[in-house]
């Protein structure tokens, strides 16, 4: 590039490439514009657990069991034998709740931290936008 009286004179490529700089700049106002106009994107969910009902009779008398298979394992819940309700997760331990309602409750809520933060792995979320960026 050369000065000569403040004009200033490009090259060929000099002058693609501002070009190519000017179309781009364009192309990107151009997509900014259509996601500013577009619909809000849904929020993440988890799909909800499909429970297996298998009840039966102990020793000690009936109980009743639901569970439910996930790529990240089996939940279940239910009521034992001894009419104690309770939950567990997948890799952990026995946790006893108020009611049968209570720990499906409990094993649900479990499900989805552990399936959200199973995708949260492999999600990038988009930023809000901003005022000051509208």
């Amino acid at each position: 590039m050369s000065r000569e009286h403040d004009v200033v004179t490009l090259s060929g490529a000099e002058y693609d490439a501002l070009l190519s700089e000017a179309e781009e700049a364009a192309r990107l106002r151009e997509e900014l514009a259509a996601l500013r106009a577009a619909p809000a994107a849904e929020p993440v969910s988890v799909k909800p657990l499909e429970w297996v009902e298998d009840h039966g009779v102990s020793a000690i008398g009936p109980y009743r069991l639901f569970y439910a298979v996930t790529p990240l394992g089996r939940f279940v819940y239910g009521t034992d034998a001894m009419g104690d309700a309770y939950w567990h997760p997948p890799s952990s331990g026995v946790y006893t709740a108020g009611s049968e309602e209570t720990a499906k409750r409990a094993a649900e809520r479990s499900w989805e931290k552990y399936a959200l933060a199973e995708a949260g792995k492999f999600l990038r979320l988009a930023a809000a936008p901003t005022e000051a960026g509208r």
